[in-house]
């Protein structure tokens, strides 16, 4: 009995450590898979990970720090890196940093020609002004005065009769220059103009809904209005025209 006891037991504890060392292949074959394609448990969250939900110790990234609005990350002429660099006294700019790149992104203001167009009606004589209902964002559906960027190359006072003529089909001749503001929280520098009095029929184009011709008896009540004028600086410019006016 005792014969045939040892060479069982030896064939058993055989057996045994083969499936060990089986069930220690499988892991660590799982475990190099994991390691070499980065693969995440099921209840990782990869927007970052949660005590209560991840197991694992796996760490959040580090905060980025947020980008310089309207910037470039690299140089359009070489495609080196940008970075912000000391260019003047107390002013930085993205920077090529190619030593014999000498490219700065300077980030100047966008202008954009604003037009004030006054409108005397051919029947009763009554003055107007005449505003565009937006049909793009922002505040599409808002009034607003005609206007837009300038381009390349382009005058302002140019841009200005482009834009008037664009929004309302109508071709204006600038008058005089009446205000330059600029825009809060945007890189941008409004260009004002006045222009002379129309009397033709406004039509609408380019990016306006409609065009609205309101009696300057009724501008006023329109400003104190929620949900009309676009744009805050539109109603300083009107209220200014106005004011004016009644200085004459």
């Amino acid at each position: 009995m005792e014969n045939n006891f040892m060479p069982l037991f030896a064939q058993g504890l055989g057996s045994f450590l083969a499936y060990m060392l089986l069930i220690a292949l499988v892991l660590s074959t799982a475990l190099l898979v994991r390691v070499k394609f980065k693969l995440k448990p099921a209840n990782h969250r990869t927007s970052g990970c949660h005590k209560s939900h991840c197991k694992t110790s796996c760490k959040r990234k580090a905060a980025l720090p947020k980008p310089v609005a309207n910037s470039f990350s690299f140089c359009p002429f070489c495609t080196s890196k940008l970075e912000l660099a000391l260019v003047e006294e107390d002013m930085k700019r993205l920077k090529c940093t190619n030593s014999s790149c000498t490219f700065v992104h300077w980030d100047n203001p966008k202008f954009v020609s604003i037009c004030i167009i006054p409108y005397r009606n051919p029947t009763n004589n009554e003055l107007g002004l005449i505003l565009v209902e937006r049909g793009v964002e922002p505040k599409i559906g808002y009034q607003a005065l005609p206007g837009g960027f300038v381009n390349s190359f382009e005058l302002p006072e140019q841009a200005a009769i482009r834009e008037a003529f664009q929004e309302t089909g109508i071709a204006i001749e600038i008058n005089s220059w009446f205000d330059t503001l600029a825009v809060p929280g945007r890189n941008e520098i409004l260009l004002v103009y006045l222009a002379k009095e129309v009397n033709q029929e406004p039509k609408a184009g380019s990016d306006a809904r409609r065009v609205i011709i309101h009696p300057v008896d009724e501008i006023p009540a329109l400003l104190l209005s929620s949900g009309k004028i676009a744009f805050d600086l539109h109603k300083q410019i009107i209220t200014k025209w106005l004011e004016e006016r009644k200085g004459q």
